[in-house]
């Protein structure tokens, strides 16, 4: 089976994106686009994470469906930059962290907001 997917994207709550990063507007050209399956994005901001929470449903095999019924699959997915020094110069890695269910992304973010603001940006650093 082929499934078509983009696991990095972007909401709402990320700078520099669209405010119309949403489920709904996410599903419809998710089916333009011929994707079967996203990534959620930022789901480890709280605002997002209530939205997603709100939106999504549990689908089999431990993925999210909107709750509007459309047959598009979502991740919980967030991408968090690590900077570090190397050689004398600061450098970002962008990792892209997939987790098994919208519980696990609570946890995280409860756990990551030790460190920093996870409501200040979709993306942490």
């Amino acid at each position: 089976m082929r499934i078509f997917a983009d696991l990095h994207i972007h909401s709402k709550y990320s700078g520099a994106t669209s405010e119309r990063m949403n489920i709904p507007e996410l599903t419809a050209f998710a089916e333009i686009k011929g994707l079967d399956l996203l990534g959620t994005g930022d789901a480890l901001h709280p605002r997002w994470l209530e939205e997603l929470r709100n939106d999504l449903e549990q689908a089999e095999g431990g993925l999210y469906r909107p709750k509007t019924g459309q047959r598009i699959y979502f991740v919980p997915q967030v991408e968090v930059a690590t900077i570090h020094e190397y050689e004398g110069k600061a450098r970002r890695i962008h990792h892209v962290i997939l987790m098994p269910s919208l519980e696990v992304a609570e946890q995280l973010s409860e756990e990551l907001s030790r460190f920093g603001d996870v409501a200040s940006d979709g993306r942490p650093v």
